[in-house]
């Protein structure tokens, strides 16, 4: 969802992959890393709200961003308030429905480490079925400052970062001497802790940490045999969400509606 891909890319990163995945040992990474940790981050900007799960350890790290409620999208808020007393009490029965539905969907781990600069992630098609996909990152490139603050009773570094011509003010804490962090941010020498973009105004923020984690996450990465690159898989995405849309948007009746909700 946040990270860049280079389809061009795609081929020789797979057999990359491949090459590498046994060495790697991403089966085994909670039994190979003796300092591991857990934070939960905050990704906000002004049409989304994201919570992160984040296990790291010195050089692998795993994340998921947790599914949300469905009233927290437009298309509940924008069509609710049109509806009267009656449809509306329907309207949340199916909206109840959805959201225990996505919360039995599988979590949609990504799967990371330093030695290469690319990702796994298990996805799901819209036929809900799992689908592994790859993505080729390309990283901010950041510039170490001395100022320190005090984040969350963590001392925390200064750094500027620099990428597509965006530009980055992040916090880091380099007593949890780590490089790796979400999306494309890695390669702080230390664990971050807070990120501004100074163009879109966009923030992620770690709300929680545990450091060493109590228990790493029990998940092993999709196929890379069978992987498709991100560019393909959002283009695929994004014609199933933008007919679901069409159909919520077109509804001429509350039964109409909530048909189309229910086989989102």
């Amino acid at each position: 969802m946040y990270m860049i891909a280079c389809e061009h890319l795609f081929t020789l990163s797979k057999n990359l992959l491949l090459f590498l995945l046994p060495l790697l040992g991403w089966q085994s990474i909670a039994a190979q890393q003796a300092n591991q940790g857990y934070a939960v981050y905050q990704f906000l900007s002004a049409n989304n709200h994201e919570t992160i799960d984040f296990w790291f350890s010195s050089d692998a790290y795993v994340y998921n961003v947790r599914i949300k409620d469905f009233r927290e999208g437009n298309d509940y808020k924008n069509r609710i308030i049109t509806l009267s007393k009656q449809d509306s009490l329907a309207f949340e029965k199916v909206i109840d429905n959805i959201n225990k539905k996505n919360q039995a969907l599988p979590p949609k781990y990504v799967f990371g480490n330093l030695h290469t600069n690319f990702t796994l992630q298990n996805e799901l098609n819209g036929d809900l079925q799992p689908v592994c996909v790859i993505d080729t990152l390309h990283f901010v490139k950041w510039e170490v400052l001395p100022d320190t603050l005090t984040i969350n009773g963590l001392l925390c570094r200064k750094a500027n970062g620099y990428f597509a011509g965006m530009q980055y003010i992040a916090w880091f804490v380099p007593s949890i001497p780590v490089a790796v962090a979400p999306m494309q941010l890695r390669g702080l020498p230390g664990l971050l802790v807070k990120l501004n973009n100074l163009n879109t105004h966009i923030q992620l923020m770690m709300t929680y940490l545990e450091w060493p984690a109590k228990k790493w996450v029990n998940a092993t990465p999709c196929n890379a045999a069978t992987a498709t690159g991100r560019t393909v898989f959002n283009e695929q995405a994004r014609i199933i969400q933008e007919q679901h849309r069409k159909n919520i948007r077109s509804s001429k009746t509350i039964s109409d509606l909530l048909n189309s909700i229910h086989n989102q």
